[in-house]
């Protein structure tokens, strides 16, 4: 289609500028969803050449709609559909499908490119040679001379793979199917400073490896060592079928770390019959030089079963569509990190309330966190609503005639600062009117302590102030045990009396010998 082009005897276009740069510059047309194309022919012809029946299909990307991280399924779509030229930028998408495709295909297909060059590099058997290093026995620098033609072939994937964990395969024998030893090596970027090295830097290209020669590999016999580049090459020359082969097999555990990364590899598994020719490629190469496969990532289960009748009241309050998805989630959540998104009004706050709670019943006390002290609230006082929501919806399931325990709600508390607590705690017993005004000002700005679940909050709750509710029935059993406690001590009559209005807080003052001491110590 050629560009389009325009012209008028009217009035010129008020922002000519930006008009221009899309009518003839090709720059995209933003925010807009209606176009009308002004085309110059037959009704009947342009009808023909511009209906909906002539038009493709809607697009839509080839990769189907699962987002989870299978090899195998992403090579055989990337195999059914092959393509030598991206997909053009995309500024919105039709649906979550197609923005998901375009986030999670453009990491799947890296991984995969830079896997099949890997093994495509580890496959090449190169001749090379080796450099003592000076104090270390069982080590030794390995020279691989490299054409430029071999560089610049798998030059977009060689810079990613340069800080990857290597294995150094090595062969006697170029013609044996297997290796005679591997040694676990590593690249070294920047040679300029080893001294060892100098004599064996010459003209083109080539890299230098760390290798380290296990000690039961044997002898020093096994490893031929040179003085200097020229030596080796001439060697090479007289006798090529007899210096030794080496191919790189690539891993991505990390040089020297062990731990988790290891524990996520695992032995290669038998190619299956009718796999795509891209993973079959890939399945079998690896089976050849030994390279090991990820296994799946670990799940951490938010619901391990402990309590079902629990489990069904936290999902009474997910959305319809995703009552039957929350508990399947949860239960197989990748590496422990659960992740909820959506828009405003989706239900975010209560689902990520419900994931907090499930949680709590599964691993014990869990500790919450927002971007903004606003969101840290409204979190905290959606969970204790949902608690509250939860605990009466469990007791209302409970079985007649049977003395199952009761479900108690559980203790959640909005942090503040310890002054802003004391300071409020304070003022709250002085002037219980005050609310949330009681907390400290500073510069004139409003403070952000807010009463509700505070720590002043519960313990004026413990002491049965007008200021705060009364402990519900349904509460922990260990804030019911702390109220009675505090009821029964009469050192501390006083301070109940002024919790509750009985007296004043000149009343209190006259009558207690350091009143500011002993509120500062029921805080702590």
């Amino acid at each position: 289609m050629h560009p389009p082009s325009f012209s008028t005897g009217f009035l010129r276009f008020r922002e000519r500028d930006w008009f221009s740069s899309w009518s003839h510059s090709g720059r995209l047309i933003l925010r807009k969803t209606f176009h009308v194309l002004l085309v110059k022919g037959q009704t009947v012809h342009t009808q023909k050449l511009f209906g909906f029946g002539s038009l493709p299909p809607p697009f839509g990307y080839p990769y189907g709609g699962l987002h989870g991280f299978d090899p195998e399924r992403s090579a055989a779509f990337l195999a059914k559909a092959p393509r030598k030229e991206p997909f053009h930028e995309a500024i919105g998408f039709k649906n979550d499908n197609a923005m998901l495709t375009a986030t999670t295909q453009s990491l799947v297909q890296d991984v995969l490119y830079v896997w099949q060059q890997a093994q495509l590099i580890a496959a090449v058997k190169l001749h090379a040679y080796f450099i003592p290093i000076p104090g270390c026995k069982n080590k030794h620098y390995a020279i691989l001379p490299l054409s430029q033609e071999y560089m610049n072939e798998y030059a977009p994937a060689w810079n990613r793979l340069m800080n990857f964990q290597v294995s150094l395969s090595v062969w006697d024998d170029p013609e044996k199917e297997l290796p005679m030893r591997r040694w676990r090596s590593k690249f070294i970027s920047y040679t300029s400073g080893i001294e060892a090295l100098v004599p064996h830097q010459a003209a083109g290209s080539g890299v230098v490896l760390v290798t380290a020669r296990p000690p039961e590999s044997g002898t020093a016999r096994d490893v031929s060592t040179f003085s200097s580049r020229v030596e080796a090459e001439k060697l090479a020359w007289r006798n090529r079928t007899a210096s030794p082969s080496l191919s790189m097999a690539y891993s991505t555990t990390r040089h020297g770390t062990k731990g988790y990364a290891e524990s996520m590899i695992q032995p290669p598994t038998a190619v299956d019959q009718g796999v795509s020719e891209l993973t079959e490629a890939m399945r079998s190469t690896a089976k050849a030089i030994g390279v090991r496969s990820f296994r799946p990532l670990p799940k951490v289960s938010y619901l391990p079963g402990k309590d079902a009748r629990y489990e069904i009241a936290l999902g009474s309050l997910c959305l319809d569509e995703d009552r039957e998805r929350w508990p399947e989630y949860l239960r197989k959540v990748q590496l422990g990190i659960a992740i909820v998104a959506g828009g405003p009004g989706f239900g975010k706050t209560t689902e990520m309330a419900n994931n907090a709670l499930s949680m709590e019943c599964s691993f014990g006390p869990v500790f919450c966190s927002a971007p903004s002290n606003g969101a840290v609230t409204n979190l905290a006082v959606r969970i204790d609503k949902i608690t509250a929501y939860v605990c009466d919806k469990y007791n209302q399931m409970l079985p007649e005639g049977q003395e199952t325990p009761r479900s108690r709600r559980r203790l959640v508390v909005r942090g503040y600062r310890r002054q802003d607590e004391l300071a409020a705690f304070k003022a709250l017993l002085k002037h219980p009117k005050l609310g949330e005004m009681a907390a400290l000002r500073r510069l004139g700005n409003e403070s952000r302590w807010r009463l509700q679940l505070s720590v002043a909050f519960w313990v004026l709750v413990l002491w049965r102030s007008p200021v705060a509710r009364e402990l519900h029935v349904d509460d922990k059993e260990e804030l019911h045990q702390l109220q009675h406690a505090v009821d029964a001590r009469e050192d501390l009559a006083n301070l109940r009396a002024i919790a509750t209005g009985e007296i004043t807080w000149k009343e209190y003052v006259d009558n207690s010998p350091a009143p500011d001491a002993i509120v500062a110590f029921i805080m702590d």
